[in-house]
Parts: C-alpha cells; structure tokens; sequence
C-alpha cells in the first residue's frame, strides 16, 4: 500500500454555529475572529477539492447534539443554555447543517456529540477498515475539537498533521497556541499548499 492510499482528510464541525458570520458576530465575536474562519472555511473547501482530485478519501465529521441527552459536564462548564458555546449544533436545526462546503455521496459523514470525532463514533473503525495510517485534520475550532480529534488520533496510533491555515479560533492567539501544542506534542502543523503537493507527488498525479 502506498502512502496516498493510506492518507484520509478529516473536516471537523464546519457548521453554521461554528461559522456563520451573523450567527458569530451576534455572539460578540470580533469582526477580525469572523475573518480568520471564513478565510479558513475557504482554505478547507480547496484542500476538500484537492483530496478528490487525487483520491483521498473525507470523513466529514458534524457535531449534534441532543435535547433528551444533553452532555452534562458541558453545561455545568458553560452555564446558561443561552450561552454562545453551550449544548451546539442541536440536532435538527439549520445552526447544525455544514456551512458552505458539502459532502458527495461516497463520502462519509460522522456524528458526534463530544469534541473529539472518536468518542462514542464509528471513526476508528472506519479508518482502521480503510487501512489509513495517516490522518489530516482541519475545522473548527483549533483548540477544542480540532485539538482533540488530532490528539485523539494520534493516542490510537496515526500519524497527524494539521494544516495551519485549514482552522480558525475565534483568538488568534489561542489559534497559535493550539497549533503550537499540536507541533510539540501530536503532530505535523502544515499549510494546504504543501498537504495537496505532497498528496499530488505519492499519487503520481
């Protein structure tokens, strides 16, 4: 097996909580914040069409959440229900749908309700069953399910890069710090223009 056969991108939670511009600024985030993720929304929509382009396979991953089984520790951490950051992406709402960029039908899409994309999902699975070994995480937001998906890969065994400007905070100084944390201790912190090269040289394209 070659090494572009064994590469998978994952897009972690690129959904209108996360995303959209309106919905951010109306909960106090900075005009500059809004900037950096839509900016990197578009950087995450070309990697997305440049894994295609090549054959790499994208695990969408969306965080739901549910009324009846609300994450407990997550409220008591967060407080009011109102709160920009409490119970997201409920199920069935539009503020859960994916913002901008979408999935094709072969491609596979992943509930969650935690901030890594392996807790309680069939992620692991499917990746062991497609003989991936190395994994490319972008979303939002760096530091929380960006962070923890990558870090949660790389404590099951894959390889990790993240590339840097394929996720956005709503701070630019916890951006970097979270990427600075993935660089020393789980891995690659990268850019999209060097992920697709280095996708386009092991597939030959």
């Amino acid at each position: 097996m070659t090494r572009a056969s064994a590469e998978a991108l994952l897009v972690v939670d690129v959904q209108h909580y996360f995303a959209r511009p309106e919905f951010l600024r109306s909960h106090g985030v900075s005009a500059e914040a809004v900037a950096c993720v839509q900016a990197a929304v578009e950087q995450i929509a070309g990697l997305v069409d440049d894994a295609r382009s090549v054959g790499v396979p994208i695990y969408w991953i969306r965080n739901t959440t549910r009324p009846d089984a609300p994450w407990e520790a997550n409220r008591k951490f967060r407080g009011s229900p109102a709160a920009f950051g409490f119970d997201a992406c409920a199920e069935g709402t539009e503020l859960a749908e994916l913002y901008r960029v979408q999935p094709i039908a072969e491609e596979t899409v992943v509930r969650k309700e935690r901030y890594s994309a392996f807790i309680d999902t069939p992620l692991e699975s499917m990746l062991r069953g497609a003989g991936v070994d190395r994994v490319t995480v972008t979303g939002l937001t760096t530091e929380c399910c960006v962070a923890s998906t990558a870090n949660d890969a790389f404590q099951r065994g894959w390889e990790v890069q993240v590339p840097a400007d394929c996720c956005a905070s709503y701070q630019e100084d916890t951006h970097r710090a979270a990427l600075a944390v993935i660089a020393l201790n789980i891995g690659d912190v990268t850019v999209r223009e060097q992920v697709a090269a280095d996708w386009s040289r092991a597939r030959g394209a």
